[in-house]
């Protein structure tokens, strides 16, 4: 144990040496601080111009509560429909909803007749989208809402007998008191407990997984620079592998020591039994990972031209920005996948660990293959 403790000493002084590790470990607390004021700044997928004809009483209760409804709609509040539609034309929103006058009336004569002519909204869009279109299902929602208890109480007297009893006002609130909310969509998470946090701020905990995968691969250009040089010339063959494997864990603990205080500093981060279980063994993965990636490259100017390939397959394989179907049974051949998934589902470390005796024996077979090839 002296010995090991030691040769980590010897190993963390010689490393923290390296100014371009230096400029890497205070370049992840800073970009994912500037990521986290970007996202908490302006968090809207798509740009809302409201605007309202008149003073009606529904239509000021609309206006001052569709703001106050989703992180991902952006509102920009109109003095005028003019104004509204402005907005649209020049690029600074990507719709327009303009509440019409009489919205009281409106919604009342709505109910009766369904005709287009009575509609409570006009609506200006630059174009059809995906996001647009969710976003009229949000003010569909909200305005059923006015058009509920005209379409509830009539509905109610044809249809269920034996309430005849009860006024208007009374079935209204047994309906009002039966609503579960109106939140259609609720950002979660399913199995270990995590902060609530804007959905633009998901993607750090994936980045953050990249880093240390790509602070593995320059651990092996370290590592094979050393060699190189004979730095550990001295050591016993048969024990280069136990040098390397100290190597990489000085270097990637390093930075995942860094990436648990990022994620704590912007608030992605778990409880301490759910997040340092996790990091270490990502941490044991990815050095056996840049290990491995060693022993296919074996060389630095290969393995330099492989890693930012390697850093662009993670982000587009792995469920980073968005888990794609198709590619899902690639993403269990890298590394962050596991780690990403282990923060919402615990089983996935033990996928981590059988992961890491997988690389670890490729590395080892892969090693006893060059020395009889030697």
């Amino acid at each position: 144990m002296k010995r090991t403790l030691i040769w980590l000493w010897l190993l963390t002084k010689r490393l923290y040496k390296r100014p371009t590790f230096l400029v890497l470990l205070a370049l992840i607390p800073a970009l994912v601080l500037g990521y986290s004021a970007t996202a908490r700044d302006d968090s809207g997928v798509v740009t809302i111009a409201l605007a309202r004809e008149d003073q009606d009483p529904l239509a000021v209760e609309l206006m001052d509560k569709l703001p106050t409804e989703s992180q991902l709609i952006r509102y920009i509040v109109c003095d005028s429909r003019q104004a509204a539609e402005a907005a649209v034309r020049r690029g600074k929103a990507d719709s327009a909803w303009i509440i019409r006058a009489g919205m009281t009336e409106n919604a009342a004569r709505f109910v009766q007749s369904r005709s287009r002519a009575d509609a409570l909204v006009d609506v200006l869009q630059r174009e059809k989208s995906v996001a647009l279109r969710l976003t009229l299902e949000k003010l569909s929602g909200q305005l059923f809402l006015y058009c509920a208890r005209a379409l509830y109480i009539p509905y109610i007297r044809q249809n269920v007998p034996g309430l005849d009893h009860l006024s208007d006002d009374a079935l209204w609130e047994s309906y009002q008191n039966s609503q579960i909310g109106d939140t259609l969509f609720q950002y979660d998470s399913v199995g270990s407990p995590i902060a609530q946090v804007s959905y633009l701020l998901s993607p750090i905990r994936g980045l953050l997984a990249v880093t240390v995968v790509l602070c593995a691969g320059a651990g092996a250009m370290y590592y094979l620079e050393d060699r190189r040089k004979g730095t550990f010339g001295w050591v016993a063959l048969k024990r280069l592998p136990l040098t390397e494997l100290r190597c990489q864990a000085v270097c990637v603990g390093s930075v995942a020591a860094v990436v648990l205080l990022a994620l704590a500093v912007s608030g992605l981060a778990g409880s301490v039994l759910t997040e340092l279980p996790a990091l270490v063994l990502y941490s044991l993965c990815c050095a056996v990972f840049g290990m491995l990636l060693r022993q296919l490259c074996g060389n630095i100017h290969v393995l330099a031209a492989v890693l930012p390939v390697l850093v662009v397959v993670m982000l587009v394989v792995c469920p980073v920005f968005f888990d794609l179907g198709a590619l899902r049974q690639l993403q269990y051949l890298l590394p962050p996948t596991y780690y990403i998934n282990a923060a919402y589902n615990p089983v996935y470390l033990l996928y981590m660990a059988g992961y890491t005796a997988i690389l670890a024996g490729l590395y080892w077979l892969i090693g006893k293959c060059k020395m009889q090839n030697a």
